[in-house]
C-alpha cells in the first residue's frame, strides 16, 4: 500500500456558537469542531489548528501566557497544552488514576492569569475538579465532587488560591492550600436561591425524644412551623433565579449573572450576597432577558444577554452606562489581555469584536447559524454548503472567501449543483424541490418550487455529468427523473417505483455514446426497527437515452402519468450481498462499487445483457473483488468526473481518497469525530484539487488535494473532462443563461389549483376524480390526469357497458315482481336474483368483520371494567368475613352500625398461637418461681401474699379500658408496669388486637339478633297490613298503609344487584339469549292456554255455589236488598195494598241492611285501630331494643379506641426505639468513616506525621534566616565602622594597594558614600514621580471635564454625530497621549492592575529593585577620585546586600505560609477529635435515652370521677404535674387523721388543729382560684395561638 497524494486543510467552516476568546491583543481563538481557528483581527487572516489525536474535547486560552489547551475525545483522554504561535506543545497532562478506572472526557478547562496554573473539571464517571502545573507537566492535586452539570470554572484573576465552580443551583467555592509540593483543595457550597438572612440548621426529630408524650408533639410541631418559614411555594415572593455566568472583582467579590436580568453580588470572604433584580430596566410586563455572560472593565460590568444587547453597567450600582444591540442572541464575552478590545460570540455563530473606547464593533465571523448537512461544487472554483435552516452558501475553494449567503426559509435535506446552468436544486423536509438559479453569484433566484413527494423529505439529488438531467429520490419509494434546463421548467420526463427507502445513486455516460448508465439503490426493510439504518441492499440499474430525454421513444411510459416502462429503461434490479451505503458507477470499465457494512468496497460488473420477463429481474449479483475501506462502516462515496478517484467516507471520521485502477493505495484524513457521527458527506471538486467534508457535527472543512506521480496527469484529466462537457453543450448553456437571466424570480409558491382538473359537469359514465389536498405532489396531479386520460379515451365502451348493467338491472327488478306474484310453491328464495354472490359475500363479510372489531372493542372495555369491579369488590368484599351494614330505627333517625371484619390469614392466627403459648409458658414459669418461693419463705406470709395477689390483680382502672365488660378479657395479658422490652410490646400489640377482634365478634353477634328481630317485626307489620288493607278497602278508606322495608345500607347484597328498572337503555340481545327467551315466552303462552281451557272443578264450583266455598258476612252486606219489580214499573200511585205492604218489608229490610252495616263499619275501625296499635308497639318495642343496641355500640366502640389508643402508644414507643437504634447505627457507621478517613480519624496521625516533617523544615528555614540576619547585621557594621572613617588620598593610594582588607575597607566606605548620594537622588526622583503623576491625574480630570462641556456644546450646537465622534476621538487621544507617555496601556483599562496577585507583585517589585540597581551600578555614577575596580567591586557587594534581603523576605513569607498550613492542620486534628468526641456522646446520650425508654413508661388508668382531684381546665385537665397515689395512702392518711381528732381532748389542741385544717382547707383554695385563672390565660393564649397557626397544640 502507497499514498496517492497529501491532503492538507485549507480551510473550516462552521462556528459552533461556542466560547470565543482572545489569545493575543489582536488574535481571537474558537473551536470548530476537530479543530480550532485562529482569527488575526490585523491582518484578517484565519489559521487552523488540528489535534494529534483527532477530535478536540474542551478548551481554553490563556492571553497572559500566550497559551492554549485542549482535551481529547476518547477513552482516558489527555490534556495537551500548547503555544502561540508557534504551535508547540508545551506539556501532555496525564491524569494517574486513569491506570485505575478509566476516565471518559473533560469538560472544562480554565487557565489561570497569575500563576501557571490549569484547572480541569471531569465528567463521567468520576467528576472531580483536578488541578495541573502545565509549564511543568504535572498534576498537583484534585478533589472530587459530585455536581454532574458544571457550568463554569475559573480562577480569582488576584488570586490564584481560590477556585469558582458554578452550577444550575448552586455556586462551590475551592480554596488551594499549599506547602512545598503538597496542595489541597478545600470545597465550600454556597445555595444562592435561598433568603440569604436565612440559616437553615439540620432539622432532626428523634433528638427531641422527652418523656412526656404530649410534649414531643408541641416540641414537634413548635420546629416544623419554624422550619416551614424556610418552604417556598409557589405565591412565594422569594426571588428564585438560575446562574449562567460569573466574574470576578478586585475588591474580593463575585458577580453573578442569572435569568430574568439579574445580578448577585457575592462576597467570597462571608459568603453573603446582595440581590440586583432587574438590572437592565426592562419592562416587567414582558419577558426579562437572561444575563449569558459578564466580564469585568474599568469602565464597568459588560454584560451579554439573550436578546442580544450588550449594557455596559456601573461597578457601583449597576445601573446602564451604555448599550450595543447586535440582534442575535449572545452566548459569551471576553477581554483581550491588554483590556481595550472585547469579543462577543453569539449562540448563532456569529463573532464580532467591540471596542469599549470608541463604542465602535467590527463583524470577524457572521456566517450564519444552523448545521451543515450538504455540500456539493458549483463550477470549479466554488463550493456550496446548505444549512438544516435553509441557509445557502456559497465559498471560494482558493481564496476561503464567503462569495454569498442566501435563506430559502425552508428546512433543507439535500442540495445539489447542476454542472451545465449554474442550478442549484434544494430539497426539503416538506418533500419540495427548490431550483435555484446562482448564475450571479452575489444574487441568488429562485426559478421553480415543485412538490415531489408527501411523507417523507427529499434524500437524493444527484445530476448527470453534463446537467442534462437529475435524479430525484426519496423514502417514499419514487425515483423520478427531472430535467435539469430551465428552458424545458425543469419538468418531470418520468418516474418508476422502487421499494424501500432510496439511499444512493450515481450516473455515467456511456463511452461513444450519450447515453447514461444510471444506478440507484435502496433499502426495502427499513420499516423493520434493526434495518432501518442498515443501509441499502437493492440495487436498480437503468439507462437514460437521447431519446428518452427528447421523448421520441416509442413505448417510454405505460401510462399518460409518465411512469416509465422497464423494458424501454432496461431496468434490472439485483440484490446486494450486505448492506451498501454509498454507489459510484463508471460505464467505462463496467464496473460499479458499493461501500458496504463490512467496512469495506466491493466492485460489480455492469449487467449488459438485459432480461425481457419480469419475473427474471431480481436477482443476486456477486463482487468481482473488493478492498478495505475504513475502520467504521463507511457513510457514503462518491467519484471524480474521470472516475479514477473514489472518495469514501465514514462515521469514524475519516475519509479516504481510493485510486479506481489501483484501489490498495489511497490517502486520507480525519476531518471529523466519530463520537459526534462521522462524516455526513464528502465531494471532490469538478478540477479535483479541492475535496469538500460535512460531518455530523455541522462542520464544513475543504483539504487542497496534492497528488503524487502519474496521478497529477489525472488530477489535470478531471478539469479538462469538466471543460469539454462545458465546451460541448456551448450553444444549451448560453441558451439556458440568456432564459435564467431573463426569467424573474418566483414570488411565491403557489399550489397546483384542483378547479383545472375536476370535472365540467357529473355524469354517470366517468369516474370520479378524487379530491386533491392543498398542495397536492406530481404524482397526485399525474393519477388525477390519469382518471381522466382514461374516462376520455374509453368513453364510448363506459357508456356502452353501463347502458347493458343499466338494462339488466330493469329486467331483474321485473323478474323480481313477477316472482312476487306466483304461488309460494313456485316462489324463488331472493338471493337466486344475485348476480354476484361472491361480491354480496365480501361485502357481508366486511360488516361482520367491522362488526366484531366494535364488538371485541366493547367487550375489551367491559372486561376491563369486571376487572376493576372485581378487584374492587375483593378488596372491599369478598376479604371482609363480616360486612358492614346499618340497622334503622322504626320512628326515630337512630341508626346502628356493625363492626365489618376482615378475615384473619393463616399467618396471623400462626402469630397469635405463638403468643398464647409463650406467655402461657411465661406465665406457668412465674408460678412455678413464686411456688418455690412460698416454700422457702413459709406459711408465714400466705395471707399477705394473697392480700398483695388480690390487690396486684389487674382492674379496669389499671387495664386503661373496659373490655373485660364486652368480652376482651384474657389472663395473658402483660401489666403495663412490665412492658419494658420489644418484644413484650410487640406480644402486648398482638393480643390487645385479639381481644380487638374478639369484642367486635360479640358485639356483632348481638346486632345479627336485632338485626333478625326487625326482620321478624317486619313480616308481622306485613302481615298486618294485609289485614289492615283489605279493612280499608272495605271502608273505602284511602289512606296509606306504612309498609316498611330494609334499605340498601340494611340489605346490602342488593348493592350488586342490578334491577330492569334501573337500565334506561335497551338491553342488548344476542341470538343465543333471543332463542332462550322466545322458548321462555312460548312455554308461558302454553301454561296459560291450558289453564284457560275446560276445567270441570272450576265450572261446577261457579255453577253450585257461585264461585265460594264459603259463605262470608261481609260479602253478604256488600249484597243489596232486591228492589220489588212494581217500584220500577209502575208509580206510586198505581201501587195495591199487596204492593204497599211489599214497599214496606222492602224498606224494613234496606233498614235492617243498614244498621249491620254500621255494626260490622265500627267492628272494622277498631280492628284497624287495634293492628295499627300494635304495629305502632312494635315499632316502639324494637327502637327500645335498637336504643339499647346504640348504647352499646357507643360502649364497645370507646372500648375499641382504649384499646386501639394503647396500641398506638406501644407502636409509637417501638417506633422511637427503632428510630433511635437507627441512629445509633448510623453514628456507629459515622464513627467507623471517622475512624478510617484521613478528614476525620486518621488526620490525627497523618497531622502528627506532617508536623514532624513541618518542624524540621521549618527549624531549617528559621536557621537560615537567622543565619542570613546575622550576614547582614555583619554587613551594616562594617559599612558603619568604614562610613567613620575619612578617605584621603593616602588612604586612597593605600587602597590601592595589596593589603585587599583595607582595600576592602575603602571600597566600603565609597560604597556607602555613593549610597547615600544616590538615595538622596532616588528620593529626589521618587518624589518628582509622585508629583507628575499628580499632575497627570489632575490633567485627566481636567480633560474629562472638558469633554463633558464639549459635549455639551456640542448638543447645544446641534453637530453631527460623525463631527462630533471625531472631535471626542481626537480630545481622547490627546488626553491619551498626555498621560501615556512612556506607560503600559494595559495598565489604563485592566481592571486587576491596581491589585495583582502576590507573585506577579514580588516580580514586579524584583524588577524596579534590579532595573535601580543597574542604573546605580552604572560607571558614570562612580566618584571622580576612585578606581573603577572599586566601584565595581561595591556594586557587587550591594547587590548581594539587595539579594540577600530579598531572599530573607521569601524565606520569611515560606515560613509564615508553612505556620499557617501547620496551624490549619492542627485545627482540622481539633476538629475531628471533636467530631470523634461528639460521636461518642451522641452515641451514649442515645443508649440513655433508649434506656430511659425502656424504663420510663406510659400507662394509660381509667379512674372515676371521684378519684381525680385535678381541677378541669377550659378544654381538658391538665395532668403535667400530676401525682398518681394508690389508694391505700390515703385512706391510710384519712385514719390518721381521725385518729389524730380523736386523740385532742383540749378545746386549745382542737382549735390549734381546727385553725391548722382551716388555713389549709384556704390555701388549697387560693390554689384553685390561681390553677383556674392560670388554666384561663393560657386558654386564651391558646385561642390567640390558633388563630394565628392553628397547628400549635397546649404550650408548655
Amino acid at each position: 500500500m502507497s499514498s496517492i497524494g497529501n491532503l492538507k486543510i485549507s480551510w473550516v467552516e462552521g462556528n459552533e456558537g461556542g466560547r470565543v476568546q482572545f489569545i493575543d491583543d489582536n488574535v481571537v481563538v474558537s473551536k470548530c469542531g476537530s479543530f480550532i481557528k485562529f482569527y488575526d483581527l490585523n491582518t484578517s487572516k484565519v489559521s487552523t489548528f488540528s489535534s494529534p489525536n483527532g477530535a478536540i474535547g474542551a478548551i481554553d486560552v490563556s492571553s497572559h501566557h500566550k497559551v492554549f489547551a485542549f482535551s481529547e475525545t476518547c477513552l482516558n483522554p489527555k490534556i495537551f497544552v500548547c503555544s502561540f504561535p508557534s504551535m508547540k506543545e508545551i506539556a501532555c497532562l496525564i491524569d494517574p488514576a486513569q491506570e485505575e478506572s478509566a476516565m471518559l472526557e473533560y469538560q472544562i478547562l480554565t487557565f489561570s492569569s497569575s500563576a501557571n496554573l490549569l484547572a480541569s473539571f471531569s465528567g463521567v464517571p468520576d467528576f472531580k475538579i483536578t488541578l495541573w502545573n502545565w509549564s511543568e507537566g504535572t498534576l498537583l492535586g484534585s478533589k472530587q465532587i459530585m455536581d454532574l452539570k458544571v457550568k463554569t470554572l475559573s480562577f480569582n484573576p488576584i488570586n490564584w488560591r481560590q477556585i469558582c465552580a458554578m452550577a444550575a443551583d448552586h455556586i462551590t467555592f475551592f480554596s488551594i492550600e499549599h506547602l512545598n509540593q503538597s496542595y489541597i483543595l478545600r470545597e465550600t457550597n454556597i445555595d444562592i436561591h435561598g433568603n440569604p438572612e436565612d440559616v437553615i440548621e439540620t432539622f432532626d426529630l428523634l433528638s427531641m425524644v422527652e418523656d412526656d408524650f404530649e410534649t414531643i408533639h408541641y416540641v414537634a410541631a413548635k420546629e416544623l412551623v419554624e422550619h416551614a418559614k424556610l418552604y417556598r411555594g409557589f405565591d412565594d415572593p422569594m426571588p428564585l433565579f438560575t446562574p449562567h455566568c460569573h466574574t470576578w472583582l478586585p475588591s474580593g467579590f463575585l458577580l453573578i449573572g442569572c435569568d430574568a436580568g439579574t445580578i448577585v453580588k457575592l462576597d467570597v470572604d462571608t459568603y453573603k450576597y446582595e440581590v440586583y433584580s432587574n438590572v437592565l430596566n426592562i419592562d416587567t410586563e414582558g419577558p426579562i432577558p437572561t444575563i449569558n455572560s459578564i466580564a469585568l472593565h474599568c469602565n464597568g460590568v459588560y454584560v451579554g444577554c439573550e436578546n442580544g444587547m450588550l449594557y455596559c453597567l456601573d461597578t457601583k450600582d449597576l445601573r446602564i452606562n451604555t448599550s450595543e444591540n447586535y440582534d442575535i442572541p449572545i452566548y459569551n464575552i471576553e477581554f483581550s489581555c491588554f483590556y481595550n478590545k472585547l469579543v462577543v460570540s453569539t449562540k448563532q455563530g456569529a463573532i464580532f469584536v467591540y471596542n469599549p473606547r470608541t463604542y465602535e464593533s467590527q463583524c470577524l465571523s457572521n456566517t450564519f447559524y444552523g448545521k451543515i448537512i450538504s455540500v456539493d461544487c458549483l463550477g470549479i472554483e466554488y463550493s456550496l454548503s446548505a444549512r438544516e435552516e435553509g441557509m445557502l452558501q456559497l465559498w471560494s475553494n482558493d481564496m476561503h472567501k464567503l462569495i454569498h449567503q442566501y435563506n430559502t426559509k425552508e428546512v433543507i435535506t439535500k442540495v445539489a449543483c447542476s454542472p451545465l446552468n449554474d442550478i442549484i436544486a434544494v430539497g426539503t423536509r416538506t418533500g419540495h424541490l427548490l431550483f435555484i438559479s446562482a448564475v450571479q453569484k452575489e444574487q441568488f433566484k429562485v426559478l421553480s418550487k415543485v412538490h415531489l413527494f408527501s411523507e417523507g423529505p427529499v434524500k437524493l439529488i444527484k445530476f448527470e455529468a453534463r446537467g442534462r438531467f437529475l435524479i430525484v429520490g426519496s423514502s417514499e419509494g419514487v425515483v423520478y427523473v427531472m430535467s435539469g434546463l430551465h428552458s424545458q421548467q425543469f419538468n418531470t420526463i418520468g418516474f418508476f417505483f422502487i421499494p424501500g427507502d432510496i439511499i444512493a445513486a450515481d450516473t455515467s455516460e456511456i463511452p461513444d455514446t450519450s447515453d447514461v448508465q444510471c444506478i440507484v439503490t435502496s433499502n426495502p426493510l427499513q420499516s423493520e426497527p434493526e434495518f432501518s439504518e442498515a443501509g441499502a441492499i437493492r440495487i436498480s440499474q437503468f439507462i437514460i437515452t437521447d431519446g428518452i430525454l427528447s421523448g421520441t421513444t416509442p413505448d417510454t411510459f405505460v401510462s399518460v402519468k409518465n411512469d416509465f416502462n422497464d423494458v424501454t429503461l432496461k431496468r434490472f434490479d439485483m440484490y446486494l450481498p450486505d448492506f451498501g451505503y454509498g454507489v459510484v458507477i463508471d460505464s467505462a470499465a463496467k464496473k460499479f462499487y458499493v461501500s458496504t457494512k463490512r467496512k469495506e468496497i466491493m466492485a460489480f460488473d455492469i449487467i449488459e445483457s438485459y432480461p425481457l420477463k419480469p419475473s427474471e429481474k431480481l436477482l443476486p449479483i456477486a463482487p468481482v473483488h473488493t478492498f478495505p475501506s475504513h475502520d467504521m462502516p463507511a457513510s457514503s462515496m462518491t467519484s471524480s468526473l474521470n472516475k479514477r478517484f473514489l472518495l469514501s467516507a465514514s462515521r469514524d471520521g475519516s475519509i479516504r481518497l481510493f485510486d479506481a485502477t489501483a484501489p490498495e493505495n489511497f490517502s486520507g484524513a480525519i476531518p471529523h469525530s466519530h463520537e459526534s457521527g462521522g462524516v455526513r458527506e464528502v465531494m471532490i471538486s469538478n478540477d479535483g484539487h479541492f475535496i469538500i467534508s460535512v460531518g455530523e457535527d455541522g462542520v464544513l472543512i475543504c483539504y487542497k488535494y496534492y497528488p503524487s506521480g502519474s496521478l497529477k496527469s489525472a488530477t489535470l484529466d478531471i478539469n479538462s473532462i469538466f471543460k469539454e462537457n462545458l465546451k460541448s453543450s456551448e450553444d444549451i448553456r448560453k441558451a439556458e443563461l440568456a432564459t435564467i437571466n431573463a426569467a424573474p424570480a418566483l414570488a411565491a409558491y403557489q399550489p397546483y389549483k384542483e378547479d383545472h382538473l375536476e370535472n365540467e359537469a357529473e355524469d354517470d359514465y366517468k369516474v370520479p376524480i378524487p379530491k386533491l389536498p392543498e398542495d397536492p405532489t406530481l404524482l397526485d396531479i399525474a393519477e388525477v390526469k390519469d382518471i381522466k386520460h382514461a374516462d376520455l379515451e374509453f368513453e364510448s365502451e363506459k357508456r356502452k357497458i353501463k347502458n347493458q348493467v343499466k338494462q339488466l338491472r330493469q329486467k331483474i327488478q321485473n323478474m323480481i315482481k313477477t316472482n312476487e306474484a306466483v304461488p309460494d310453491l313456485e316462489k324463488l328464495v331472493r338471493s337466486d336474483f344475485n348476480l354476484d354472490t361472491e361480491e354480496l359475500q365480501r361485502l357481508q363479510g366486511n360488516a361482520d368483520t367491522s362488526v366484531m372489531q366494535i364488538r371485541e372493542t366493547a367487550e375489551l372495555n367491559n372486561l376491563a371494567k369486571v376487572y376493576v369491579r372485581d378487584l374492587i369488590k375483593k378488596e372491599c368484599w369478598d376479604e371482609l368475613a363480616v360486612s358492614g351494614r346499618k340497622l334503622k330505627a322504626f320512628n326515630s333517625g337512630l341508626t346502628v352500625a356493625n363492626c365489618p371484619l376482615k378475615e384473619r390469614t393463616s399467618s396471623e392466627m400462626q402469630e397469635l398461637e405463638v403468643v398464647q403459648r409463650l406467655r402461657r409458658i411465661e406465665k406457668a414459669a412465674v408460678k412455678e418461681s413464686r411456688h418455690n418461693k412460698e416454700k422457702t419463705v413459709g406459711e408465714a406470709a400466705d395471707e399477705e401474699e394473697e392480700e398483695d395477689d388480690e390487690e396486684n390483680s389487674e382492674k379496669p382502672s389499671t387495664f386503661g379500658s373496659l373490655a373485660a365488660e364486652l368480652g376482651g378479657s384474657s389472663e395473658l395479658f402483660y401489666s403495663q408496669c412490665d412492658l419494658q422490652t420489644k418484644e413484650q410490646r410487640q406480644n402486648q400489640i398482638i393480643l390487645i388486637q385479639d381481644a380487638i377482634h374478639r369484642i367486635k365478634v360479640q358485639f356483632n353477634k348481638e346486632f345479627d339478633e336485632t338485626f333478625r328481630l326487625k326482620e321478624l317485626e317486619i313480616n308481622k307489620i306485613r302481615d298486618k297490613n294485609v289485614r289492615i288493607g283489605k279493612i280499608q278497602s272495605d271502608l273505602k278508606m284511602d289512606n296509606k298503609i306504612w309498609n316498611p322495608t330494609l334499605s340498601s345500607e340494611e340489605n346490602v347484597s342488593e348493592l350488586f344487584i342490578v334491577k330492569d328498572e334501573e337500565i334506561t337503555i335497551e338491553k342488548y340481545m344476542t341470538e343465543e339469549m333471543r332463542r332462550k327467551l322466545e322458548e321462555e315466552k312460548r312455554l308461558e303462552e302454553e301454561r296459560r292456554l291450558a289453564a284457560m281451557g275446560d276445567n270441570w272443578r272450576e265450572r261446577g264450583l261457579d255453577q253450585m255455589m257461585a264461585g265460594v266455598l264459603e259463605v262470608k258476612k261481609e260479602d253478604e252486606l256488600k249484597k243489596d236488598v232486591p228492589i220489588p219489580s212494581f217500584m220500577l214499573n209502575k208509580p206510586e200511585e198505581d201501587w195495591t195494598e199487596e204492593e204497599q205492604k211489599l214497599k214496606k218489608e222492602y224498606d224494613k229490610k234496606v233498614q235492617l241492611l243498614e244498621e249491620e252495616r254500621e255494626k260490622y263499619a265500627k267492628q272494622l275501625e277498631s280492628e284497624l285501630r287495634k293492628l295499627q296499635a300494635q304495629i305502632n308497639e312494635g315499632s316502639i318495642q324494637f327502637d327500645d331494643v335498637l336504643s339499647n343496641l346504640f348504647v352499646k355500640k357507643v360502649k364497645v366502640d370507646m372500648v375499641i379506641f382504649q384499646e386501639e389508643l394503647k396500641v398506638l402508644r406501644l407502636q409509637y414507643l417501638l417506633l422511637i426505639e427503632e428510630h433511635l437504634n437507627l441512629e445509633q447505627q448510623a453514628i456507629a457507621a459515622d464513627t467507623e468513616t471517622a475512624k478510617s478517613n484521613k478528614d476525620l480519624g486518621d488526620i490525627k496521625i497523618a497531622s502528627m506525621t506532617e508536623s514532624k516533617d513541618f518542624r524540621r523544615g521549618i527549624h531549617s528555614l528559621e536557621w537560615n534566616r537567622k543565619k542570613m540576619i546575622m550576614e547582614i547585621e555583619d554587613l551594616l557594621q562594617k559599612a558603619k565602622d568604614i562610613q567613620n572613617l575619612k578617605v584621603t588620598k593616602e588612604l586612597q593610594y593605600y587602597l590601592t594597594d595589596e593589603d585587599q582588607e583595607v582595600k576592602k575597607q575603602r571600597e566600603i566606605v565609597i560604597m556607602e558614600k555613593t549610597i547615600a548620594k544616590q538615595m538622596t537622588s532616588h528620593q529626589k526622583l521618587i518624589s518628582d514621580k509622585k508629583r507628575h503623576i499628580s499632575d497627570l491625574n489632575s490633567t485627566i480630570r481636567k480633560k474629562a471635564h472638558e469633554n463633558k462641556k464639549l459635549d455639551g456644546n456640542l448638543l447645544e450646537l446641534d453637530v453631527t454625530v460623525a463631527e462630533r465622534d471625531h472631535i471626542h476621538e481626537s480630545t481622547c487621544a490627546k488626553a491619551l497621549k498626555s498621560v501615556t507617555d512612556g506607560s503600559d496601556v494595559s495598565s489604563m483599562f485592566n481592571p486587576y492592575s491596581d491589585r495583582p496577585s502576590s507573585a506577579v507583585q514580588h516580580q514586579q517589585t524584583l524588577d524596579a529593585i534590579y532595573k535601580a540597581l543597574d542604573e546605580l551600578n552604572d560607571d558614570k555614577h562612580c566618584p571622580e577620585n576612585l578606581d573603577l575596580s572599586v566601584w565595581q567591586r561595591l556594586c557587587r557587594i550591594r547587590r548581594q546586600k539587595v539579594e540577600s534581603e530579598q531572599q530573607v523576605k521569601l524565606k520569611a513569607n515560606a515560613l509564615a505560609e508553612m505556620e499557617a498550613f501547620l496551624n490549619r492542620r492542627h485545627d482540622e486534628d481539633k476538629t475531628a477529635s471533636f467530631t470523634m468526641e461528639k460521636l461518642v456522646s451522641d452515641n451514649k446520650e442515645i443508649q440513655t435515652k433508649k434506656e430511659e425508654l425502656r424504663l420510663d413508661l406510659e400507662i394509660q388508668l381509667l379512674l372515676k370521677q371521684g378519684q381525680v382531684e385535678v381541677d378541669f381546665g377550659s378544654f381538658f385537665p391538665d395532668y403535667t404535674k400530676s401525682v398518681l397515689v394508690h389508694r391505700r395512702v390515703i385512706e391510710e392518711l384519712n385514719k390518721k387523721i381521725k385518729h389524730i381528732l380523736a386523740e385532742s381532748s383540749s378545746k386549745q389542741l382542737k382549735k390549734a388543729t381546727m385553725k391548722e385544717i382551716v388555713q389549709r382547707r384556704r390555701l388549697v383554695d387560693l390554689a384553685k382560684v390561681q390553677a383556674q385563672e392560670v388554666a384561663v390565660l393560657r386558654a386564651e393564649v391558646e385561642r390567640l395561638r390558633m388563630r394565628t397557626f392553628p397547628a400549635l397544640v397546649q404550650i408548655d
